[in-house]
Formats: C-alpha cells, structure tokens, sequence
C-alpha cells in the first residue's frame, strides 16, 4: 500500500525533509509518505481519498482534489459536522462518498510534529448505500487495527459525535 500526502506551506517542507513525526503517550512514530506535495496532480488517481481538513475548507480542498479522484475512488471524509458526505457528494454526484467518524485528540506540536493525547482513539466509516460483507471483501486492508472500524450504520456514529459535541459545548457555557 502507497500512502501519499498533501500538504502546504511549513507542514510541506517539514514533512518533505524530516516524515511525519506523530508524538503519542510513551512513544513516537515516524510516518514516510510515497510522495508528499502541494499539487494533487503530481500523485494521480488514488483508490482511497480521506479528507482531513477543516469542514469551513472542504469544497475548496475538494476541487483541489479532483486531479487524485477517479471512478473508482472512494472519498471518506474524517471531518467534524454532520453534512460533509452531502456536501462532497453534490459536487461530486458519480463518486462513492462514504462518512467517517474518528475519535483522535491531537494537535498540531510544530510544522511536521503531530501531538496525540488521547488513549483510545477510534475511526469508524461506512456507507448506508452498502452491504456490510461487500464493503468487507473490497476493503480488507481496513480490517487490521482493533480501533478501526468499517461500519453500515455510520451515521448513528456522526451524529452522536455531534451531538455530544454540542453538549459538551453547552456544558462549557455554563460554567
């Protein structure tokens, strides 16, 4: 498998010298890509497309990212909010959009250097459109880790991460 990233400006040429250094509780990993770029067209059709970004960024990033989506790509949006699957799957109509829902604490340390503090990180991601055992056999490299999960039901995920989201935020105000 062939991991590729994009990047821009200090995160690029961090992670063009030095990999991407993701710092845990009690260890550290260091991430290589094939190939890291800013232009999306230097990597080509990619099979899997997860989008990481910020959701006020994604229809930006999305037409950025048609260089690297092909018919056969599945798009997987790890993004917080609850309408990031329709939002791509508007400008995209022919293409597989699938929803995603992760559970990660992390911040960005410094261009390069990735700080995860969470414990139990979870990623989830599905489609309603399809069968679960179709989904298993097309996708098997997903099955490796015991925090991933490639589920039918996403949507109950996304919507209760929001939800708690919006609670939790509530919470907070009322202190």
């Amino acid at each position: 498998m062939e991991v590729n990233f994009i990047s821009k400006g200090e995160n690029l040429r961090a992670i063009r010298t030095n990999g991407l250094l993701v710092r845990t509780p009690g260890s550290e990993i260091q991430a290589i890509p094939a190939q890291i770029t800013d232009q999306p067209s230097e990597i080509g059709i990619v099979d899997y497309l997860f989008c990481c970004t910020k959701s006020y960024d994604l229809e930006s990033n999305i037409e950025q990212l048609k260089p690297v989506i092909g018919e056969k790509t599945v798009i997987i949006p790890f993004l917080n909010g609850l309408d990031n699957t329709q939002r791509i799957q508007q400008m995209l109509p022919e293409h597989t959009v699938w929803k995603g829902c992760v559970y990660i604490g992390s911040r960005i340390e410094a261009p390069g250097i990735i700080n995860r503090f969470s414990t139990d990180e979870r990623l989830f991601f599905g489609s309603e459109e399809s069968e679960r055992e179709h989904n298993k056999s097309y996708y098997p490299f997903f099955w490796q880790p015991e925090s991933t999960r490639l589920i039918r039901k996403i949507w109950k995920l996304v919507y209760g991460k929001s939800f708690f989201h919006i609670y939790c935020c509530y919470y907070y105000l009322l202190l």
